[in-house]
């Protein structure tokens, strides 16, 4: 591993030194290059969402539970979770109860806009299933930007 660094770049890579001026023709060889664009946090959105309760017979409308606003741009951004009350990571769909027999299923998908980050609940009750009462998340959410 070599590392280079002058007024204006510094690179941490492997391999020939042309990657110090060409970094995007060799990124397999760059451990890090001040030329190149990465990710940051842009925000963090903590907070309490409470999922509606979802009868026997059921499923679900599809609705979300917005968490708070971001300020990363007009691009959706990538958002990283935690359900911190589940001790579960939340990075697309989480799925919180399955059952089988009869059957039932509640999960919910981390969802953003270019301003807004929340939570859809998707659930399905057979109506033979118990129904599922209504369940507080407590979310952290890490909102990217690149910069």
């Amino acid at each position: 591993m070599k590392m280079y660094m002058d007024a204006n770049t510094v690179a941490i890579y492997e391999g020939d030194d042309d990657v110090i001026q060409n970094p995007n023709n060799r990124l397999s060889d760059v451990f890090f290059h001040s030329d190149l664009n990465y990710m940051r946090v842009d925000s963090i959105i903590e907070t309490s969402v409470t999922l509606p309760a979802v009868a026997s017979g059921t499923s679900s409308s599809p609705n979300i539970l917005w968490l708070g606003n971001h300020q990363a741009g007009p691009a959706t951004p990538i958002v990283l979770g935690y359900v911190k009350n589940l001790g579960a990571p939340l990075t697309g769909s989480l799925i919180l109860d399955v059952k089988y027999d009869p059957a039932r299923i509640r999960q919910v998908d981390i969802v953003s806009t270019g301003t807004m980050v929340g939570l859809l609940q998707t659930a399905l009750v057979h109506s033979s299933a118990a129904s599922y009462p209504a369940m507080t998340l407590d979310v952290i959410c890490a909102v990217f930007k690149e910069v």
